[in-house]
């Protein structure tokens, strides 16, 4: 089973750098906070093994099912599956822009919550932050609503770390217009750059579906 260890240790570094790319293109790299407690849920192997049982890939594979679902195995089974998808596309002188967007499909569709309640968009999340000139000349006290957002409900938050800020939600009360940074200024100064721009409306983020496996990679064990 040596090349089906090494495909999953590929997979596994492979996964961490794209995930990471992803989630900084959605929340920016500034909001170290959050990313990090998200990074933590997207590659643990809960999450790794819930994905491989869903998309069945022990039938891509060739291989019978296991019969404890809480194996290990499956998450390795996700890891090496990817690594496989990733070198082919390097073997054909691809590009891997396909597989990227279905893992930023599976991230959106696992935290749809976080989007909907916290209201990050990538543009919206420029890293660095660029600030205006004077982050209060638009947004007064009395125009702003500040939200402390600490251990939500939709992000699994671990219990050391329950009690820390993951950061701030600035919603403008006259129009309902929000947005997330790590700390509150920065927000502030999100939303005045965002009034000045010329569109006013957000498109929904990455309107990609997942992409079928191809069963063509059946030797990867």
């Amino acid at each position: 089973m040596a090349p089906f260890a090494a495909l999953t240790k590929r997979g596994d570094a492979i996964l961490k750098v794209k995930l990471l790319e992803i989630l900084y293109e959605y929340f920016g790299s500034d909001n170290i906070s959050l990313i990090n407690q998200i990074i933590d849920l997207v590659v643990s192997n809960d999450t790794c093994r819930h994905l491989a049982l869903a998309y069945r890939l022990n039938l891509y594979l060739g291989l019978p099912p296991r019969k404890k679902s809480h194996d290990k195995w499956w998450g390795d089974v996700w890891e090496a599956y990817w690594a496989a998808l990733f070198i082919e596309r390097r073997l054909w002188n691809d590009d891997d822009e396909e597989l990227t967007n279905t893992l930023r499909t599976l991230i959106h569709l696992q935290f749809e919550v976080l989007f909907r309640e916290v209201g990050v968009r990538p543009f919206l999340t420029l890293s660095p932050f660029i600030r205006t000139q004077d982050p209060e000349s638009s947004l007064g006290d009395d125009d702003i609503d500040i939200q402390i957002i600490q251990n939500p409900s939709y992000l699994k938050v671990p219990a050391a770390l329950q009690h820390k800020p993951l950061g701030h939600l600035i919603k403008v009360k006259r129009t309902g217009a929000h947005c997330f940074a790590q700390e509150p200024t920065e927000a502030i100064s999100q939303l005045n750059l965002y009034a000045a721009a010329t569109w006013s409306t957000s498109p929904q983020p990455w309107p990609f579906r997942p992409l079928l496996f191809s069963p063509s990679l059946s030797t990867v064990c």
